[in-house]
């Protein structure tokens, strides 16, 4: 099976996807925001937009790879779990983020410190997950 490197079509899709982004950019970027304004996107990014950027920024180089190399060898099992991020995205955030802009709840340690009024939570917290991200990036790097 021989590769025939960038064709047409390939072209065409990369020229659509970036002029979407830039019409994307144009569209939202009509209000100058300010610092706290700016993190949550002022509130007026609409949900299922919200949606496709969780999703895009969960799937990473690693996700492509080892999902085409999991379904070439014969198991799609993995599929299960990207579908399963499909569905519960853009549940959350049109349902649970609504309550979370409510409360005013920026991160889930901000929510752990909320809820439970212990910065010692949020601390721990997020020590567990920069070590978790250590163990993952090293499975990634190996």
């Amino acid at each position: 099976m021989g590769t025939t490197g960038f064709t047409i079509i390939d072209l065409i899709i990369l020229i659509v996807y970036l002029l979407a982004v830039l019409v994307a950019g144009i569209y939202f970027s009509k209000k100058e925001m300010k610092g706290k304004e700016f993190f949550k996107g002022d509130g007026s990014v609409p949900w299922y937009v919200t949606s496709v950027s969780i999703f895009a920024t969960m799937l990473s180089p690693i996700s492509f790879l080892g999902l085409a190399g999991n379904s070439y060898a014969g198991s799609w099992i993995l599929w299960f779990a990207q579908l399963g991020m499909v569905v519960a995205i853009p549940l959350t955030i049109r349902f649970i983020l609504p309550i979370f802009a409510r409360i005013d709840i920026d991160t889930a340690y901000d929510y752990l410190d909320k809820r439970f009024n212990s910065k010692a939570l949020r601390i721990i917290s997020a020590l567990l997950f920069i070590i978790y991200q250590l163990g993952r990036m090293s499975i990634i790097m190996y």
